[in-house]
């Protein structure tokens, strides 16, 4: 009987304390997954993606928007910028695919913006559903500026949304949340505006990377990408991607879309372990090659950057270029007519 009671009261005290985290963790919202039907320029929150929307709706005069995962986080937008003359905002974040760009570039573009020109840094990961991050997913004020997908997907899955009430990451997001008071609400031109670009642009440039550590970089890299890069892409967001570029065309917004390589001990342990990647990869450039048309232009340098010795002066590891490599890359396309 003793030890009946005693289960008992421990289930329940399980219970309650249960029932306490979930109150806590929907009150607090860190994530903006509860309360947040919109995006809110006062908005305090964990949520790396939201803050980037808040980003591109506190730029409705950026006439040149750069879209990317992490790959697309060491480009200038200063650098832009000054060679442009036009106001430039970096919306690249790790973890970025397909639907996150479209929703932070549709945020943008809902907001009345003024932009004339989209460098969209195109990743094989794009078209990879199971890359999508669940701060994605599970935000409805992102959701809403890609509702297409919304009708097309349960993405208001409940049993995720309870799930999330009991993580421990969304406690420790909650308890964060609480004691961050003073940090910036959100990065005012986007990531890279701290970036000395002139430092980039040096012949003698390297990374922060140790030349020494470039190795094991590219090796840790593997095991966190190759995962989901040995993947076949979704036909169905390759036609979602295919209407978001037309929706650009239609609003006479220019689309630069640059294909950046992989560090080439990268590709080429990917290509031993997983040879239909080849195929995969060429049928994906070819796709994005074919978009190619006035107002589009592709910048396919998936089979290297010009002058690249395959040092920390370009890489960060095997899948993340410099500054430098991504200079290099845009800077002809910039200094076009």
């Amino acid at each position: 009987m003793n030890t009946k009671r005693s289960i008992f009261w421990i289930f329940g005290f399980a219970l309650i304390l249960s029932l306490a985290l979930m109150s806590f963790d929907y009150a607090v919202d860190p994530l903006c997954y509860y309360h947040c039907p919109k995006v809110d320029l006062t908005k305090r929150t964990q949520n790396v993606y939201y803050k980037v929307a808040q980003t591109a709706m506190a730029n409705a005069d950026a006439e040149i928007l750069v879209l990317g995962s992490s790959r697309g986080e060491t480009t200038p937008p200063h650098w832009i910028q000054g060679m442009t003359g036009k106001k430039t905002v970096n919306l690249s974040q790790s973890g970025g695919d397909l639907l996150y760009k479209m929703s932070v570039l549709n945020v943008s573009l809902d907001a009345g913006s003024k932009v004339k020109k989209v460098i969209w840094l195109a990743d094989y990961l794009d078209l990879v559903p199971s890359f999508t991050d669940i701060k994605m997913k599970l935000t409805p004020s992102l959701q809403a500026h890609i509702k297409d997908i919304t009708q097309k997907n349960p993405i208001q899955n409940w049993g995720l949304i309870l799930e999330t009430l009991i993580n421990h990451n969304t406690f420790e997001a909650a308890i964060e949340q609480l004691n961050d008071k003073t940090s910036p609400l959100f990065l005012e031109q986007g990531m890279g505006a701290n970036i000395d670009y002139a430092r980039c642009e040096a012949m003698d440039f390297q990374s922060e990377i140790p030349q020494g550590d470039l190795k094991k970089n590219i090796q840790s890299s593997y095991r966190i990408f190759s995962p989901h890069v040995q993947r076949p892409q979704s036909p169905e967001y390759w036609e979602l991607f295919k209407k978001q570029v037309q929706h650009l065309k239609e609003k006479n917004i220019e689309l630069v879309l640059l294909i950046a390589p992989f560090h080439p001990k990268f590709n080429e342990k990917l290509a031993a372990e997983y040879p239909e990647t080849k195929e995969y990869q060429k049928h994906w450039i070819a796709d994005l090659e074919s978009l190619a048309a006035p107002g589009v232009q592709v910048l396919n340098f998936f089979d290297g950057v010009p002058g690249d010795d395959f040092g920390s002066g370009y890489w960060n590891d095997g899948v993340h270029l410099t500054c430098k490599s991504v200079m290099r890359m845009l800077g002809p396309q910039l200094n076009s007519p």
